[in-house]
């Protein structure tokens, strides 16, 4: 079984390809997108697909706050977990990528245990999530049957 799918998005290929080949050593799968508009398109295409995001800050078309916006504004995607990285040490990105509803965060370059600890982390909380969320199904179809009853 797999320790959990992300999705990366980053315009840098091999930078893409390093974080793929970090995760799969760990247990988990990975798909890869080039830019904002075509991880949004993943995602809605198949929002329980992934575990989480892997988002980079700058990239053409549409960077990553504004997907990040996206994804938050989407109710299929909003629960999604999303770990920012960038090269910028400025805070204003920091503040700006928490507020609009960034988990995590992560500075270039990307150090293997500090990726691997905040993905297991992300993808934890997110499974969590599922479960209670079946939970919170389960528990209203049984209301619903006893006020049918």
């Amino acid at each position: 079984m797999t320790e959990g799918t992300l999705l990366i998005v980053d315009d840098d290929a091999a930078l893409r390809d390093a974080l793929a080949a970090v995760l799969q050593q760990s247990g988990y799968t990975s798909e890869q997108a080039v830019d904002g508009e075509e991880g949004l398109k993943r995602l809605r295409d198949e929002p329980d697909a992934f575990d989480g995001v892997l988002l980079d800050w700058k990239m053409p078309r549409m960077d990553g706050l504004t997907m990040l916006r996206h994804i938050k504004a989407d109710p299929r995607t909003a629960p999604l977990p999303v770990i920012f990285q960038t090269g910028s040490g400025d805070e204003q990105v920091l503040k700006e990528s928490l507020a609009a509803g960034a988990h995590y965060f992560l500075s270039k370059p990307v150090r293997r245990q500090e990726l691997l600890a905040t993905v297991y982390t992300a993808v934890q909380g997110r499974r969590r999530q599922r479960v209670l969320w079946g939970h919170v199904r389960d528990s209203a179809r049984t209301l619903a049957l006893m006020d049918q009853g």
